[in-house]
């Protein structure tokens, strides 16, 4: 699973510069990578991943990379320069059997002029979520947004209400409630 971002027009510098790394040098480890952010909060991905999968996942791995700005960057929380940090690339891995099974992959950039070896959108969007699997049969899906996409973050959570009201008290995860549909929102 990735998610595949353009945050050139983000303005919120702290965030992109301490948690994602923008416009640092190569000696400065992003906050995402240290102390163990990533591991505490994507290891629920993976295990409910591993459980859908049937599959026990012996060790978690982080891997990341990053890629240098060429030139400086204009962006929205300030210029990048040449030389620091404008795509950084992180895979939280699921190792079972030995190899990576379930991947939870960011490849974040601030220019869309990045290397090819990076995985981007396959549609001129700034965001997009891709799930691929690799087997018989491999597939992938991409999901991409468009004009008002702020609405989709909280829709699950607008259409869950009922399935979470109507489960039985106690601790729930996402498998562990009916699944729900939204109904009736089709406007014409």
């Amino acid at each position: 699973m990735s998610e595949l971002g353009y945050f050139g027009q983000y303005s919120a510098e702290m965030a992109m510069r301490d948690y994602f790394g923008f416009g640092r040098d190569e000696s400065f480890t992003p906050v995402f990578v240290a102390g163990g952010f990533i591991e505490k909060y994507w290891s629920p991905t993976l295990y409910q991943l591993a459980e859908v999968l049937g599959v026990e996942i012996e060790e978690t791995r982080l891997v990341w990379d990053r890629e240098f700005a060429k030139h400086d960057i204009e962006t929205g929380f300030g210029t990048v320069k040449a030389g620091t940090c404008c795509v950084v690339n992180f895979e939280f891995q699921a190792i079972v059997g030995g190899k990576p099974v379930i991947i939870v992959e960011h490849v974040d950039c601030v220019s869309r002029d990045i290397d090819p070896r990076w995985n981007k959108p396959h549609a001129p969007v700034d965001m997009a979520y891709r799930i691929s699997v690799t087997g018989k049969p491999s597939f992938e899906l991409e999901l991409s947004y468009g004009e008002h996409s702020e609405f989709l973050s909280g829709a699950p959570v607008m259409n869950a209400i009922p399935a979470v009201c109507e489960a039985t008290p106690g601790l729930k995860g996402p498998l562990d409630i009916d699944r729900y549909w939204s109904r009736g929102r089709v406007s014409v």
